[in-house]
């Protein structure tokens, strides 16, 4: 699930004497997607006690065991330890 975010941009022309000439200028609006967090483990768009639990799960676990998810190893260094379970907590 991705977030939208609404970027109103609102001209303030009408002091200038080209505003006269434009007269239509005043408003534009674009979106734009917002990917998910990479710690949202359970998609549902929120990082909360349930993504620490699912974490918890595979706590300890290295890139050789057979319950290996990558997802979980927030830094990348083939193991899933303490230091992804401090990037997690400064969420």
């Amino acid at each position: 699930m991705k977030k939208r975010i609404s970027l109103i941009i609102i001209s303030t022309l009408t002091s200038l004497s080209i505003f006269n000439f434009y007269p239509s200028i005043s408003v534009k609006a674009a979106t734009q997607d917002i990917p998910k967090p990479s710690m949202d483990f359970n998609g549902d768009g929120i990082v909360d006690l349930k993504d620490v639990t699912q974490f918890i799960s595979k706590y300890n676990l290295e890139s050789t065991d057979q319950k290996w998810d990558n997802k979980y190893d927030l830094n990348k260094d083939n193991t899933i330890d303490i230091y992804d379970l401090v990037l997690i907590s400064k969420v």
